[in-house]
């Protein structure tokens, strides 16, 4: 799949990280704060690059959604 194939369905813009934590091993927890007021239906998924960082092969990534809208932050896990 190719970004162009999505393009007409994605928003961009840019979520601040309000929290990164390492439970164990290499499982992160990533919180991000919704000022941007999204919403979603649990079990979404999104595309999420990080700016200004150098990743090896694509430049986003796809994450399911692990929170709520009423929880008022964007949960993912990783």
């Amino acid at each position: 799949m190719d970004f162009n194939d999505v393009k007409g369905v994605v928003r961009q813009g840019e979520l601040p990280i309000e929290s990164v934590e390492n439970p164990y091993g290499d499982y992160y927890i990533v919180k991000i704060k919704n000022d941007a007021g999204l919403t979603w239906v649990p079990g979404e998924h999104g595309i999420y690059t990080l700016p200004n960082k150098q990743i090896e092969g694509r430049k986003y990534r796809l994450f399911s959604v692990a929170s709520i809208p009423e929880e008022g932050f964007l949960l993912i896990g990783t």
